[in-house]
């Protein structure tokens, strides 16, 4: 006669299985945790460089000036003359003016001021628009994620020698990720000057 026992798991199976299942829980838990942090400061990074490209396009192709009736752009690009300060070696500068010669006389003397303050380690820009000029600096990059992002450096490279018709521009940038970790950014372009 056989006997056959069927009254089920011992307690120490169930005590090792619900082990086992805890430990597989915990993991996955943390490797959950682990995917949102990365997936945060990659998508922080990714606004950095999307930002820092936005940045280069104003430099070049200019901003929209605040009192213009028909939204002015002004930037490198579209420049009569471009004029520099703050000379940080030669042929380098952290200041960019670029000078417009209006068809009409109240806009004789419109700018716009490219440049980088190391106190706020920004990029910001000043203008004179017509009559109009705003009495603080607007704040070109960083724009979203300001407490997280520095501006390292800002270069404005003249290419051309005397005749300051091509400029080189170089920015480089850094993102706070946490744990004492920053992730940098470097953009450089090259701009005509028309």
């Amino acid at each position: 006669m056989k006997c056959s026992n069927n009254q089920g798991f011992t307690l120490i199976e169930l005590i090792i299985a619900m082990t086992i299942t805890g430990i597989m829980i915990f993991m996955a838990g943390v490797g959950m945790m682990v995917f949102f942090v990365k997936f945060s400061q990659l998508n922080m990074y990714a606004d950095l460089q999307n930002d820092a490209f936005d940045l280069m396009h104003t430099f070049k192709h200019g901003m929209i000036i605040e009192g213009s009736d028909d939204g002015e752009f002004m930037g490198i690009m579209v420049a009569d003359t471009t004029k520099y300060s703050d000379q940080i070696a030669p042929g380098e500068y952290r200041t960019l003016r670029c000078i417009f010669k209006g068809t009409e006389t109240i806009h004789t003397g419109d700018y716009v001021e490219f440049s980088y303050d190391p106190v706020d380690r920004n990029v910001q820009a000043r203008y004179k628009y017509g009559n109009y000029s705003p009495s603080t600096p607007t704040i070109l990059f960083p724009v979203e994620h300001a407490d997280d992002i520095t501006v390292t450096d800002l270069r404005f490279v003249n290419l051309d020698g005397t005749r300051e018709r091509l400029w080189g521009v170089e920015l480089d940038a850094e993102m706070d990720v946490g744990d004492d970790k920053v992730q940098s950014v470097h953009f450089e372009t090259k701009i005509k000057v028309r």
